[in-house]
């Protein structure tokens, strides 16, 4: 009898671990290298057929740096798969984006983290009984990268004044610290 109930106990603190490890990879993560879906991601069009705009955007969880790196990653691709060596930046703009998000505690009877009897907020009823609930601010910043850049072919000058950069050296720098989505199916 005793050894049926430890099995059992095993059972279900195994099925809350899986839980636990479930929940945690459906947290929200920084965004991955990809074209551009739900606002976040990268996209490219052609102003004319030397010159490209890149734009890449992040979450809130996406760095500055990454999304910089990110958009400059993504305009050495557009520019290999265009027969170009090098790249001349003839533009950089970097948008914070900052935004404040109001939301209620979720513990509205009191026995959640920070209630006093003062600040509450009614934001409904059960029973006929008012439901109390603390509002809490947080706010993020979210940035998009956005780089208009000159296609150079091989052997060929650079007809501007911008910097110049080498497009086989961004795509060996950059390209080991690019995070991929993961595989559909996985």
């Amino acid at each position: 009898m005793l050894a049926q109930r430890s099995a059992r106990l095993v059972q279900v603190l195994s099925g809350f671990l899986v839980l636990g490890l479930l929940a945690a990879c459906a947290a929200p993560q920084p965004t991955a290298y990809r074209p551009a879906t739900n606002g976040t991601g990268y996209a490219d069009r052609a102003v004319t057929s030397e010159i490209v705009e890149v734009r890449f955007e992040g979450n809130r969880l996406t760095d500055r740096g990454t999304v910089e790196s990110y958009a400059l990653y993504r305009a050495a691709e557009v520019a290999a798969v265009h027969g170009a060596d090098r790249i001349a930046i003839l533009d950089k703009t970097v948008e914070e984006n900052r935004r404040t998000v109001r939301d209620y505690d979720p513990y509205p009877f009191g026995f959640g983290y920070g209630y006093t009897s003062g600040g509450r907020h009614v934001v409904g009823t059960r029973y006929g009984f008012p439901i109390y609930a603390r509002p809490r601010d947080y706010s993020y910043t979210s940035y998009a990268a956005e780089l208009l850049v000159r296609l150079i072919p091989p052997s060929a000058p650079n007809p501007d004044d911008a910097p110049v950069r080498d497009v086989a050296t961004i795509l060996q720098t950059l390209g080991p610290a690019i995070r991929r989505p993961a595989p559909e199916g996985t």
